[in-house]
């Protein structure tokens, strides 16, 4: 027996596999509907490709990893703001989450975003495998319309905590003194 050589699989490698079928998921759940027509599909129809550039919804993917603060938020509304404005057709926000918390202040600032000035656009918080949305994760994601949880993915509780960060930045809970 002849085999090719082999590569040991990355846990990168191997999150980036499960993103890509978690992708292929969302792809399947959006686009699949519209392309049960066999003209479209076969690309034999020549008004097929104005046809599914209409039909088809325009996705924005935004990442948000690391802690929540006030001035990541702001980012974030910004740069969603300029696509909104930019590409008017969006009509889904995908937002991939990946924290452990941050300000609770700045998590309602982009929580009410979501509910409120992005209310006419479909947003959805994806938590990817084995990935956190914990406290002010937590709080984002439920103001989104759907959560969309990745195997061994946490959505974890949101309550106040003390925090300090430490002079190398790591970050670490003040416990009670009772």
């Amino acid at each position: 027996m002849v085999s090719g050589p082999t590569y040991p699989l990355s846990f990168r490698r191997l999150l980036r596999c499960q993103l890509t079928l978690v992708a292929g998921a969302v792809f399947v759940a959006l686009f699949v509907p519209h392309l049960r027509e066999p003209d479209k599909l076969f690309g034999q129809d020549p008004q097929a490709a104005q046809r599914e550039a209409e039909e088809f919804p325009k996705l924005l993917y935004v990442p948000i990893e690391g802690m929540i603060t006030s001035a990541s938020v702001d980012k974030t509304r910004n740069d969603i703001r300029a696509w909104v404005e930019r590409e008017p057709e969006i009509s889904h926000i995908v937002l991939e989450l990946d924290t452990f918390g941050g300000e609770l202040l700045a998590a309602q600032q982009l929580g009410g975003f979501l509910f409120t000035e992005l209310k006419s656009i479909r947003t959805i918080v994806f938590v990817p495998p084995s990935k956190h949305a914990l406290s002010a994760g937590a709080l984002i994601a439920v103001s989104a319309n759907t959560i969309v949880m990745g195997r061994n993915s946490y959505l974890g509780a949101a309550e106040p905590k003390l925090v300090r960060t430490l002079p190398n930045g790591q970050i670490i809970g003040i416990e009670d003194a009772d």
